[in-house]
């Protein structure tokens, strides 16, 4: 029968690593049994440097406990960590969920709307208007607005416009109300002039009969018309809902 090949083994560098950190470790054993204190302490010093120098290249895969580790059970630096209880000192309740978090930021040319979100019943959606009419009067505006819409009858918002709730029917966010009472924030410059606004409404938050809601986080958010490179509008902002 013919000869098979016999496949050699070899050892990997974190074994021959281990291994020769072993080697210096016992070196300096054996020589405790015949050496001098001075000259064990020495070696162990030694021994000690050695290990420190090649501990940077130990990869660790897997372990219960570890300051670095792909995966471990408690780790200071973890790319998976079971135990993950605190977060910054924290704990994970602390923190908002990201997916109640809604960031946006996009330029629209005139003419041009585009949706924001659109949480339960709720919508906002940015409108770019050039050389119109302001929902409170005033002639030839640029506008960079934004709109709130509902499909349940009886919803509640407050922001550039309003609608609290009352006595009658037209006191609430109904899917009939009309645009010029559904304006959540309007940045409105006189046509071809340039500005740029933060936190355009002074509130922002609405609220639905299911339970549903959205507000405006301050100090987060802002407009613009016709800013130097950007003809039309800008939008930018963020977000919180529950639903």
């Amino acid at each position: 029968m013919p000869d098979r090949a016999h496949k050699r083994l070899r050892p990997s560098a974190n074994a021959v690593i281990a291994f020769c950190a072993l080697l210096i470790a016992l070196g300096g054993t054996a020589i405790a049994a015949g050496g001098s204190s001075q000259e064990v302490k020495a070696d162990k010093k030694i021994a000690k440097k050695v290990l420190k120098q090649l501990a940077p290249t130990l990869a660790v895969k897997k372990a219960n406990k570890a300051t670095l580790a792909t995966t471990a059970t408690n780790a200071n630096n973890a790319t998976t960590a079971q135990n993950a209880a605190a977060l910054d000192g924290l704990p994970a309740g602390n923190f908002t969920p990201s997916a109640k978090i809604i960031p946006y930021g996009f330029h629209l040319a005139y003419g041009g709307q585009q949706t924001i979100a659109t949480v339960g019943p709720f919508t906002l959606t940015a409108k770019c208007i050039q050389d119109g009419t302001s929902p409170f009067g005033a002639l030839h505006q640029d506008m960079a607005e934004i709109l709130i819409s509902t499909t349940q009858n009886g919803s509640v918002f407050d922001a550039s416009d309003a609608k609290r709730g009352g006595p009658a029917a037209t006191d609430f966010l109904n899917t009939d109300t009309p645009e010029d009472q559904r304006v959540w924030s309007l940045l409105s410059e006189g046509t071809d002039g340039a500005s740029y606004a933060s936190d355009v409404n002074a509130d922002g938050a609405a609220q639905a009969p299911d339970g549903t809601t959205i507000e405006q986080i301050q100090d987060s958010s802002g407009a613009a018309v016709n800013l130097p490179g950007f003809p039309g509008c800008l939008f930018h902002g963020t977000l919180m809902v529950d639903s």
